[in-house]
């Protein structure tokens, strides 16, 4: 699948299931949001602001905020007077059985019940769903695996990787690890074009991969030295370095047959301006057998 969406590929983990998530600004560029006029009142601390970056979808509406402690705020104000914004009660009929994940989940609609969806740091599909009276794009969406792959690779290992800029495989080292995410940084380069990759990602293997197949590894695109000094760059970076062992290295999980993703599904996304983050997300637009992530909308 192009583009790194779980959809079609676990390469890139742009689309990811349900967990415990760090609230985050609305990424979504193409959408307007009411907020953006001047001397627009916060929800919460009834601050005027220009842009009121953080929304929360509910049934009357968009309501929006200046910043991630006033959204919080809000939602507790509502869990103490045993409402949510739309009316309900926190364990109503309208919850439609959708439960709040973990953050090794798969997908908002197959997750545990969070331990402390109190905290500041947390996100709850549960309620989340509940609140903007949303669907959840169901397991058989995703390419991932439902019980998420362990992470047993670690900082500094070697691995051969996919440069998502060029699909040319390059050499790699592990620099970060989140769940069942590897962050790489292409050896080479530099650490604006780090990226994440799932573990079972068909995009991420073993050293000796590539010349097995008959390839070649090439340099990264934007390598800092001389092209042609890359071979005693390649000797000189391989010489002592800590090879991630085969064990780390996971199967990819076999493809959906047909892209079941329908408009207005909820999921999870990697953040584009900031992969770190997963985020909410809202799936915009279905065009055949791909779901790009142009066609996906981040709004928390």
């Amino acid at each position: 699948m192009s583009n790194g969406l779980s959809c079609g590929s676990s390469g890139g983990s742009s689309l990811v299931g349900g967990g415990s998530l760090p609230v985050s600004p609305s990424t979504n560029t193409s959408s307007s949001s009411s907020g953006s006029g001047s001397g627009t009142p916060c929800q919460h601390c009834k601050e005027s602001a220009k842009v009121l970056k953080y929304v929360l979808p509910t049934a009357e509406g968009k309501l929006e905020f200046c910043s991630e402690p006033c959204l919080t705020g809000h939602r507790k104000a509502k869990k103490h007077q045993g409402i949510t914004p739309n009316g309900d009660s926190p364990g109503g009929p309208n919850n439609n059985g959708a439960s709040s994940s973990s953050s090794h989940s798969q997908h908002p609609s197959t997750g545990v019940e969070q331990s402390s969806p109190d905290t500041d740091a947390s996100f709850s599909w549960k309620e989340y769903l509940q609140e903007s009276g949303s669907v959840p794009a169901p397991a058989s969406c995703f390419r991932q695996s439902l019980v998420p792959p362990s992470n047993e690779f670690s900082i500094n290992a070697k691995v051969e990787a996919l440069d998502p800029r060029s699909q040319s495989t390059c050499i790699a080292t592990v620099v970060g690890l989140s769940g069942a995410r590897v962050r790489l940084r292409l050896d080479g380069s530099d650490s604006k074009n780090d990226f994440w990759l799932l573990v079972d990602s068909g995009d991420l293997n073993e050293m000796g991969t590539c010349e097995k197949n008959g390839n070649m590894l090439q340099p990264p695109i934007g390598f800092t030295l001389n092209a042609t000094n890359w071979p005693k760059f390649l000797v000189k970076t391989l010489n002592g370095a800590v090879i991630a062992p085969s064990k780390c290295f996971i199967k990819e999980p076999v493809r959906p047959r047909r892209n079941y993703f329908q408009k207005g599904m909820k999921l999870e996304a990697v953040d584009r301006k900031n992969p770190a983050l997963i985020c909410p997300a809202t799936v915009s637009e279905v065009d055949g057998k791909e779901l790009n992530q142009e066609k996906v909308e981040w709004f928390l």
